[in-house]
């Protein structure tokens, strides 16, 4: 009897086509991200330094507790893959309970670091308008972590296709929301830079309606529960899920510090490296170890997901193939070869 060989090709394509509009959602994120920085340029030096760095310690905190509630997808997907949808639905009710007690403290300290930065130097100006722009977008945090939640729940069920929908919808009204708020039109008053955190606020909440109606209008079986079981899977999504949000913490934070050191020498100096930072630090299919983000993550999130979902007596040479065709795609891209 011939030797059955892994199917590594049909579990490329299969990987491809879950992390295909993954990629496309994040570009998305992307976009919207570069689209607040042009608008709120307009304004001048300070307020683009302030929503500049407001904008770059808010995505600190909310990308290190996002790699916590990373863990729901792949827990998820090995609950899909054995028909358990029960326990996938108590998984994504257990990433919503550990995001509702993230949410007030990440609020709490995006309203305490404007004394920080005042404390290391900055200018009174500069200090008062990264307070506005904060307790603008801080109010977006909760909406931001529960759809979190969703969308991994969503890519475990494989269904990515509303995931990468909703972002490039938001890309537009994000622009039209930055346009009214900033600038006041319509009949409502300027905001200034403060205005591009309400619309970023907005948007995230928005982004939270769509994916729960999707899943409302969808009957899928992997909507969230609440129950007892909720809690019993916080555990395990803690266990996975604090190592990936320390390294996320880290290498994000790394970068925003030196936008930090850059407000000490003034708002024309942070204004322009916020700028530079947001336009050319989305460049990133070219150079460095930046690659990875807007392709090699949403490869790495379908990987796991396919992996999770395999049934190990009947699959294990596919979710095999899957994760090492992963882990050697992303090598490649971190030594450039």
């Amino acid at each position: 009897m011939p030797a059955v060989r892994p199917p590594i090709a049909g579990e490329i394509r299969a990987t491809i086509g879950v992390a295909a509009p993954l990629a496309a959602a994040n570009l998305a994120q992307m976009a919207m991200q570069v689209t607040n920085a042009v608008m709120v340029g307009h304004l001048g030096a300070v307020p683009l330094a302030a929503a500049g760095l407001g904008n770059a310690l808010n995505a600190t905190l909310l990308m290190t507790s996002m790699g916590l509630l990373t863990a729901v997808a792949p827990l998820a997907a090995h609950a899909i893959g054995a028909g358990d949808s029960r326990t996938a639905g108590c998984v994504a009710g257990g990433g919503l309970v550990i995001a509702a007690a993230l949410a007030a403290p990440m609020m709490a300290t995006l309203l305490l670091l404007p004394p920080l930065l005042a404390g290391l130097g900055y200018e009174a100006g500069l200090v008062a308008e990264i307070r506005s722009f904060l307790w603008a977008i801080c109010w977006g945090v909760p909406g931001f972590l529960a759809a979190a939640v969703l969308r991994f729940q969503l890519t475990a069920a494989f269904r990515t296709r509303v995931v990468m929908v909703v972002p490039i919808m938001a890309v537009p009204l994000n622009l039209i929301l930055n346009w009214v708020l900033i600038f006041g039109h319509w009949g409502l008053p300027a905001l200034g830079s403060a205005g591009s955190g309400c619309a970023t606020a907005i948007v995230q909440w928005l982004t939270l309606a769509s994916f729960a109606a999707y899943m409302l209008v969808a009957k899928a079986a992997i909507s969230p529960r609440i129950g007892r079981g909720v809690l019993r899977q916080i555990p395990g999504i803690l266990r996975l899920g604090l190592p990936i949000a320390a390294m996320r913490g880290l290498e994000i934070g790394m970068f925003v510090m030196t936008g930090v050191l850059m407000g000490v020498i003034g708002a024309d100096a942070l204004g322009a490296h916020q700028l530079v930072f947001n336009v050319a630090g989305r460049s990133w299919c070219r150079s460095g170890w930046r690659r990875l983000r807007p392709c090699g993550s949403p490869i790495s999130w379908a990987s796991r997901s396919r992996t999770g979902r395999a049934v190990p007596a009947l699959s294990q040479w596919c979710s095999a193939g899957c994760s090492c065709w992963a882990a050697r795609w992303c090598c490649g891209q971190c030594c450039g070869c």
